[in-house]
């Protein structure tokens, strides 16, 4: 058709061209539209999988911690060698809330209770597996916190440090147990949805629906 060996193109060839270009628009957008269908049925899988393991933290949780002091600064955590494993599941989330207000109790103004929930929230999104859970998380976080304590305030600015021991808390949120290399080979409805970096796009965005959740 578009290399036509005899005569010149006829009407009929361009009506004949145009209903083949139209044939080709309409097969490349009901692609698309079949592939957009397919990832949105993904994500919906993947949310009712959250939905059902998790929820946020319950008022009693944070009736327990509203109650109980909370230190400005705990100087045994000021070191790499502190030992998180002989903390309480209690003690976990005071602590870390502790470390926050070390770090950031004079840079700006935030809601004690908004930060508690905060926490509580963050122990919830991780599954009780065997390594890639809230002890892990909180022992990374931990480690930034020294880390930001023993280095220069010229280095990371106070938004800069926030990013870094927030990052650490979360950085792992949902994890399953299984790395991105499982997750492609069995097509979860994780992988359908992220073409990389499987895990690691699904702890950010866990990340980011607890920040945007409203107190």
């Amino acid at each position: 058709m578009v290399n036509k060996h005899e005569g010149v193109f006829t009407k009929a060839d361009e009506d004949s061209f145009e209903v083949f270009a139209v044939y080709c628009g309409l097969a490349l957008h009901h692609a698309k539209l079949y592939d957009k269908i397919r990832r949105s049925e993904q994500k919906y899988r993947v949310a009712l999988e959250v939905l059902a393991y998790h929820s946020v933290c319950n008022k009693d949780e944070v009736a327990k911690l509203q109650k109980m002091e909370i230190k400005d600064r705990v100087e045994e955590l000021e070191t790499f060698e502190f030992n998180y494993l002989r903390m309480s599941e209690l003690e976990k989330p005071l602590y870390a809330i502790s470390m926050f207000k070390t770090l950031f109790q004079d840079q700006f103004r935030y809601d004690r209770d908004d930060l508690i929930r905060f926490v509580l929230t963050v122990r919830k999104n991780y599954r009780r597996v065997a390594y890639h859970n809230w002890a892990h998380g909180w022992s990374v976080a931990h480690a930034m916190f020294v880390l930001l304590m023993h280095t220069s305030r010229d280095i990371f600015n106070t938004h800069e440090a926030l990013a870094l021991y927030v990052s650490c808390l979360c950085h792992d949120l949902d994890h399953r147990g299984k790395n991105n290399a499982y997750m492609k080979t069995m097509m979860t409805p994780l992988a359908s949805i992220y073409t990389t970096s499987v895990m690691e796009h699904h702890h950010f965005n866990q990340t980011v629906t607890i920040l945007q959740q409203v107190g």
